[in-house]
Order: C-alpha cells, then sequence, then structure tokens
C-alpha cells in the first residue's frame, strides 16, 4: 500500500515504527517482481517456515519404543 503510494523504506518504517532495515528486509523478501501484497507475503512465509520446526526426539521410533519400555519399568515409590 506504502510501495504504491511512493514512499521511501524510511518513510514506510518511520509510519509503522520500525526499523528501515526490517521494512526493507520484508519488502525484499515478499514482493513479487515491483508489487508487495500483504496476503502474497504470508503464504511465502508460511512456505518458508514449513521446514523450519525441529524434529521431535520421540518422533524417532526406536527412541519412543526405548522411553516406553523405562516408563513401564519406572516405580516413583
Amino acid at each position: 500500500m506504502y510501495c504504491s503510494k511512493g514512499l521511501t523504506v524510511t518513510e514506510i518504517a518511520n509510519i509503522l515504527n520500525r526499523d528501515k532495515s526490517t521494512v526493507s528486509r520484508e519488502l525484499h523478501r515478499n514482493s513479487i517482481g515491483e508489487e508487495y501484497l500483504p496476503y502474497i507475503a504470508q503464504k511465502l512465509y508460511e512456505k518458508r517456515r514449513e521446514g523450519c520446526h525441529p524434529i521431535k526426539k520421540l518422533d524417532n521410533a526406536e527412541l519412543l519404543e526405548i522411553e516406553q519400555k523405562k516408563m513401564d519399568h519406572y516405580d516413583p515409590s
């Protein structure tokens, strides 16, 4: 919206109360050509985040089986 009005990165940053490097990075990462569309930016963000979640230790079947055996023999008393 602000880009289409011809505002500079610094002006946009001041309006949004953000650092100009943050605005610049957002525009660089999520613009299609010269156009920035928020809903496209959100989709691009979600796509990048798909592979960012750490693999949980107990997703491994062997580790889950070992942990389950430990719990079967655990006596808190």
